[in-house]
């Protein structure tokens, strides 16, 4: 499903209409959104929104700004050697909040959560595609961690880019491809090529820098939505029609430049 094409339709997925239904308009929303797992690097995000918070915001500024964890873990993960992998990863959150010294609170309705006394709010339910596309569509910036450098593909981190949302990801293959046009990354905090997005370092050295990419975004309005328009033109041409459209110029110059002759015109 081409969910650039579906995200661009204001009457639908107008990021302020979305945050009104949830009582979260005056909100700055960050988020990490799908299966959640030890590999994602919640704990670094989570650790990374306690330094900006408190080193960063004052008391008012922070009634206004959430971070949103939406997903469930994987029942197969639950169940793997008996529960235990599970619940280690549930205390490993709980050590990271805690340590971080924020608020939090857990629920599966939304419309329910008292926005400005947490910092952090665990949305545990299945996001089918409906609810995917609104909180794609209210989120400010997506936070995405991942400690997995190989991962070749990532549907969210596609789908903000397609969503035109600003993406802070750690720089696994997928999101260099996407944000750095697979281009040599140097270490430490990296706005992308033609602005589109913010690559950190993968583990421990996220904490820091992701912290010092919300900075940036929270706090510079302005280069936030230019980026926003940069990761929608790119999303734009991920679109399938225009995705086929340039493969099949592609092929068209290939099959054109095998038959055309060392040195004579087109062939008719």
């Amino acid at each position: 499903i081409d969910h650039g094409v579906r995200m661009h339709d204001p009457s639908e997925y107008d990021r302020f209409r979305i945050k009104s239904e949830y009582g979260i308009n005056d909100i700055f929303l960050a988020t990490t959104l799908g299966m959640l797992s030890p590999g994602k690097g919640i704990c670094c995000s989570i650790r990374a929104w306690g330094r900006f918070v408190h080193e960063s915001c004052t008391r008012a500024q922070r009634q206004h700004l959430v971070y949103l964890i939406g997903g469930q873990c994987h029942p197969e993960f639950i169940r793997t050697n008996d529960g235990q992998d599970y619940r280690r990863f549930v205390e490993t959150l709980h050590e990271a909040l805690n340590e971080s010294r924020l608020t939090w609170c857990r629920t599966d309705d939304l419309t329910k959560v008292n926005w400005s006394n947490n910092d952090v709010v665990f949305y545990e339910t299945f996001l089918d595609e409906g609810m995917l596309l609104k909180l794609f569509g209210a989120t400010n910036v997506m936070i995405l961690p991942y400690l997995n450098t190989e991962q070749i593909s990532s549907g969210i981190l596609a789908d903000t880019i397609g969503s035109g949302r600003v993406a802070i990801a750690a720089k696994f293959r997928y999101a260099l491809e996407l944000i750095y046009s697979n281009k040599t990354c140097p270490a430490g905090v990296v706005i992308g090529r033609h602005a589109r997005g913010i690559l950190v370092d993968p583990g421990e050295p996220s904490v820091e820098q992701i912290a010092q990419a919300l900075d940036f975004i929270v706090f510079e309005k302005d280069k936030r939505l230019r980026m926003e328009k940069q990761a929608h033109q790119r999303g734009y041409q991920m679109r399938w029609a225009n995705s086929a459209w340039a493969l099949l110029q592609y092929l068209d110059f290939i099959t054109q430049q095998k038959e055309i002759p060392q040195g004579r015109g087109v062939t008719f």
